[in-house]
């Protein structure tokens, strides 16, 4: 039998009285017992009721009140947890629900945290939601999303206005992944000029996971395991990183590149070491990859002078176990002609989307790669 819920308004009486937040004692363990409050005792049918507005203001009650605390991260983790709660409600329930109030939150808070990438990224994601509510045409006097992106990201009235019409229009064209708008994003994001990523969030990967495990669930469930959907998955997973400008389908007038990264971070540690560009390649296949399309793929690297690949390929490479045939031949590409080649497996892909972080995924491919003798 589902459990009968309360009303927002005696939820949050009843948070109020057990002091769950420590609003009469301080309690230092009080976020993750209030998450599990919120996610236990509020159905996720309610947000595509009518009541949506009330029960996303108790979140927005509870956020504020760590924030008043001076606990920043917390406040931000409450808004992230209710964006979570909506994109896994528009899954289940087949529907598109507006998600512009978490985002805009967290967008002012990374801000506030020094984190300009994340902190324009999240605006952009604001702007998006804003834009599919409105059709395209964001009134600046009723919209939190233009003064932050005019006043503090120097977009312009006209860029603003241009980019809140694209983005309806790509919202148009698929009604399905046009839901989601880090999918949206990603179509858009090489048309904006974008922010470089500070030392604080370098190590950050904002992946929307309840999205991102849709989306390749998805394109594995389709009949034709080849194509555009997972170049495009596996792009989009490395636009996610701080500091990774990724254009899809990069031709030269010789090769074609299934994605080509701009590397615009400034670590000290393997990213600074794997070059300013980096090709990736996505082989969505049934079998591993062979000895010939590592040799062929480290001779694009060669030929354009770029010392470091990614290869997306779903079963991964031949010879792993015993460092023979394929294996080998990885291990070649880097002792014979210096390049890096990373392999990200199906395993490695499920792995980022359920609990992952392809920074440190990529660091240890880079290590793999280089240091295996």
């Amino acid at each position: 039998m589902e459990k009968k819920i309360k009303s927002a308004e005696e939820l949050k009486v009843i948070i109020t009285n057990q002091d769950i937040l420590g609003l009469k004692i301080e309690q230092r363990d009080s976020l993750p017992k209030i998450l599990n409050f919120l996610k236990s005792n509020i159905n996720r049918k309610r947000y595509v009721e009518d009541k949506i507005v009330e029960y996303a203001n108790l979140w927005q009650w509870v956020g504020k009140i760590f924030e008043k605390q001076g606990r920043i991260y917390e406040a931000k983790a409450i808004f992230e947890s209710l964006y979570d709660e909506l994109t896994i409600t528009q899954i289940e329930e087949k529907s598109y629900i507006h998600k512009g109030m978490p985002l805009v939150w967290i967008r002012d808070y990374t801000n506030s945290l020094n984190q300009p990438w994340l902190s324009q990224r999240y605006m952009l994601l604001t702007i998006i939601e804003d834009s599919i509510a409105t059709s395209g045409n964001i009134d600046p006097n009723k919209s939190g999303s233009y003064f932050r992106g005019v006043w503090y990201n120097n977009m312009g009235d006209t860029e603003f206005k241009k980019f809140s019409s694209d983005i309806f229009n790509v919202f148009q064209k698929n009604s399905d992944l046009g839901r989601f708008p880090e999918w949206i994003l990603f179509n858009l994001i090489n048309t904006l000029s974008i922010e470089y990523p500070s030392h604080k969030e370098i190590d950050i990967f904002p992946l929307n996971k309840p999205f991102a495990k849709y989306w390749y669930d998805n394109i594995c469930a389709e009949d034709n395991k080849k194509g555009s959907p997972f170049e495009d998955f596996c792009a989009f997973l490395l636009s996610c990183m701080p500091g990774f400008e990724v254009e899809p389908r990069f031709k030269t007038s010789d090769y074609h590149f299934d994605a080509l990264i701009r590397n615009k971070t400034n670590t000290n540690d393997y990213r600074s070491d794997i070059g300013i560009y980096i090709i990736s390649e996505s082989k969505n296949w049934s079998v591993p990859i062979s000895p010939q399309e590592i040799a062929y793929f480290a001779s694009k690297l060669l030929f354009h002078d770029i010392k470091a690949g990614i290869i997306f390929s779903q079963e991964g490479l031949t010879g792993k176990a015993v460092n023979k045939h394929a294996a080998l031949t990885l291990i070649k590409s880097f002792y014979k002609v210096g390049r890096i080649i990373m392999i990200i497996t199906k395993e490695d892909i499920e792995n980022i989307i359920e609990k992952g972080n392809m920074i440190s995924l990529l660091q240890s491919k880079y290590e793999e790669s280089r240091f295996t003798l």
